[in-house]
């Protein structure tokens, strides 16, 4: 896991390509295959070089904020934010 944010009800953890929704009530230790939801890197977003997802933000003026990136410098683009409302995950 890289990042960690939360709302009201889940818990949100970001891997490498991967963003992970877990319900608060979810006991990780014996549960941690049991997301609610995973979302993938967007294939056109992939296809253009970026291959990690940042530390995401639940908090910040009713919205969600998922930063994504490059890794090598010779492909590297001008990092970008996916921007949701709250309840739209």
């Amino acid at each position: 896991m890289q990042g960690v944010t939360h709302s009201n009800e889940f818990c949100f953890f970001t891997q490498e390509t991967k963003l992970l929704k877990f319900h608060f009530s979810t006991d990780l230790d014996t549960n941690s295959n049991s997301a609610q939801s995973i979302t993938h890197m967007p294939d056109d977003l992939s296809g253009k070089g970026y291959n990690h997802f940042g530390d995401p933000n639940l908090t910040y003026l009713g919205y969600r904020w998922l930063p994504n990136q490059t890794a090598a410098k010779e492909t590297a683009r001008a990092a970008w934010c996916a921007i949701n409302r709250q309840h739209e995950m």
